[in-house]
Protein backbone atom coordinates (compact mmCIF):
# COMPACT_ATOMS: atom_id res chain seq x y z
CA UNK A 1 0.00 0.00 0.00
CA UNK A 2 3.02 2.41 1.00
CA UNK A 3 4.29 1.52 -2.64
CA UNK A 4 0.94 2.75 -4.35
CA UNK A 5 0.88 6.03 -2.47
CA UNK A 6 4.60 7.06 -3.28
CA UNK A 7 3.95 6.33 -6.75
CA UNK A 8 0.93 8.00 -6.82
CA UNK A 9 2.75 11.07 -4.86
CA UNK A 10 5.48 10.84 -7.72
CA UNK A 11 2.99 11.22 -10.83
CA UNK A 12 1.46 14.04 -9.12
CA UNK A 13 3.93 15.69 -8.49
CA UNK A 14 5.83 15.43 -11.86
CA UNK A 15 2.70 16.85 -13.28
CA UNK A 16 3.31 20.35 -11.61
CA UNK A 17 5.26 23.14 -13.03
CA UNK A 18 7.23 25.49 -11.33
CA UNK A 19 6.81 27.87 -13.86
CA UNK A 20 3.79 29.46 -15.71
CA UNK A 21 5.38 31.45 -17.73
CA UNK A 22 4.95 31.00 -21.83
CA UNK A 23 7.28 31.86 -24.50
CA UNK A 24 6.53 34.96 -26.40
CA UNK A 25 3.98 35.86 -24.05
CA UNK A 26 4.70 39.34 -22.43
CA UNK A 27 2.14 40.90 -20.02
CA UNK A 28 1.96 44.90 -19.97
CA UNK A 29 2.27 45.04 -16.00
CA UNK A 30 6.03 42.78 -16.79
CA UNK A 31 6.96 45.84 -19.57
CA UNK A 32 5.93 48.29 -17.06
CA UNK A 33 8.43 46.89 -13.99
CA UNK A 34 10.93 49.66 -13.46
CA UNK A 35 12.87 47.43 -10.88
CA UNK A 36 13.46 43.35 -10.39
CA UNK A 37 11.53 42.59 -7.14
CA UNK A 38 14.02 40.31 -5.42
CA UNK A 39 17.12 42.78 -5.86
CA UNK A 40 16.70 46.52 -6.49
CA UNK A 41 19.83 47.19 -8.04
CA UNK A 42 19.83 43.80 -10.33
CA UNK A 43 20.63 45.57 -13.64
CA UNK A 44 18.84 42.56 -15.57
CA UNK A 45 17.24 38.99 -14.42
CA UNK A 46 16.05 36.01 -16.17
CA UNK A 47 12.21 35.90 -15.67
CA UNK A 48 12.73 32.38 -17.36
CA UNK A 49 15.40 29.66 -18.42
CA UNK A 50 14.04 26.58 -19.48
CA UNK A 51 16.30 23.87 -21.63
CA UNK A 52 14.55 20.15 -22.83
CA UNK A 53 16.50 17.38 -24.59
CA UNK A 54 15.36 15.06 -26.31
CA UNK A 55 16.42 12.33 -29.26
CA UNK A 56 14.82 11.27 -32.77
CA UNK A 57 15.20 8.84 -34.66
CA UNK A 58 15.56 9.54 -38.49
CA UNK A 59 16.38 6.23 -40.84
CA UNK A 60 18.86 8.33 -42.99
CA UNK A 61 20.83 9.66 -40.10
CA UNK A 62 19.56 7.46 -36.74
CA UNK A 63 19.44 9.05 -33.90
CA UNK A 64 19.77 12.48 -33.70
CA UNK A 65 19.63 15.35 -30.16
CA UNK A 66 17.60 18.26 -29.99
CA UNK A 67 17.43 20.57 -26.89
CA UNK A 68 15.53 23.19 -27.14
CA UNK A 69 16.30 26.42 -25.22
CA UNK A 70 13.63 29.17 -23.59
CA UNK A 71 14.92 32.27 -22.16
CA UNK A 72 13.05 35.42 -21.15
CA UNK A 73 15.40 38.49 -19.89
CA UNK A 74 14.04 41.76 -18.11
CA UNK A 75 16.45 44.78 -18.68
CA UNK A 76 16.17 47.39 -16.24
CA UNK A 77 18.96 49.33 -17.28
CA UNK A 78 21.90 49.75 -19.70
CA UNK A 79 24.29 47.80 -17.95
CA UNK A 80 21.78 45.04 -18.48
CA UNK A 81 21.84 45.09 -22.40
CA UNK A 82 24.93 42.66 -21.92
CA UNK A 83 22.63 39.57 -21.33
CA UNK A 84 20.70 40.13 -24.07
CA UNK A 85 23.70 39.00 -26.15
CA UNK A 86 24.09 34.89 -26.58
CA UNK A 87 26.90 33.03 -27.48
CA UNK A 88 26.07 29.87 -28.56
CA UNK A 89 29.23 27.37 -29.02
CA UNK A 90 28.28 24.37 -31.00
CA UNK A 91 31.34 21.53 -32.59
CA UNK A 92 31.85 22.27 -35.84
CA UNK A 93 35.10 20.22 -37.07
CA UNK A 94 36.38 21.21 -40.65
CA UNK A 95 35.21 17.50 -41.60
CA UNK A 96 32.55 14.65 -40.23
CA UNK A 97 29.36 15.05 -38.84
CA UNK A 98 28.81 18.55 -36.91
CA UNK A 99 26.21 20.09 -34.93
CA UNK A 100 24.11 22.97 -35.89
CA UNK A 101 21.87 25.55 -34.28
CA UNK A 102 18.50 25.97 -36.19
CA UNK A 103 14.93 27.76 -35.62
CA UNK A 104 16.75 30.62 -33.57
CA UNK A 105 14.11 33.31 -32.46
CA UNK A 106 14.53 35.81 -30.70
CA UNK A 107 12.25 39.41 -29.89
CA UNK A 108 12.20 42.25 -28.21
CA UNK A 109 9.28 43.62 -26.13
CA UNK A 110 9.08 47.32 -25.57
CA UNK A 111 6.07 49.68 -24.02
CA UNK A 112 5.10 52.22 -26.41
CA UNK A 113 2.34 54.40 -26.22
CA UNK A 114 0.36 51.73 -23.77
CA UNK A 115 0.83 49.44 -26.69
CA UNK A 116 3.08 46.52 -26.39
CA UNK A 117 5.22 46.71 -29.49
CA UNK A 118 6.95 43.37 -30.71
CA UNK A 119 9.96 43.03 -32.86
CA UNK A 120 11.85 40.40 -34.40
CA UNK A 121 15.73 39.25 -34.37
CA UNK A 122 16.80 39.95 -37.83
CA UNK A 123 19.30 37.48 -40.05
CA UNK A 124 21.59 40.43 -40.21
CA UNK A 125 21.33 40.70 -36.31
CA UNK A 126 22.84 36.77 -36.32
CA UNK A 127 26.71 36.44 -36.36
CA UNK A 128 29.16 33.34 -37.09
CA UNK A 129 32.22 33.17 -35.64
CA UNK A 130 34.89 30.04 -35.88
CA UNK A 131 36.73 29.42 -32.94
CA UNK A 132 39.00 27.00 -33.93
CA UNK A 133 39.21 23.86 -36.18
CA UNK A 134 36.47 21.98 -33.94
CA UNK A 135 34.27 24.79 -32.92
CA UNK A 136 31.99 27.49 -33.73
CA UNK A 137 30.01 30.06 -32.21
CA UNK A 138 26.43 31.99 -33.13
CA UNK A 139 25.47 35.59 -31.66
Amino acid sequence: MKKIVFILSLIFLSSINAQDIKFGKVSKEELEEKLYPLDSTAHAAYLLKDRRTYFQYDSNNGFQVFTDYHERIKIYSKEGFEYATKNIVYYEPDAGDSEKISSLKAYTFNLENGAIDKQKLSKKDVFEEKLNKYRSQKK
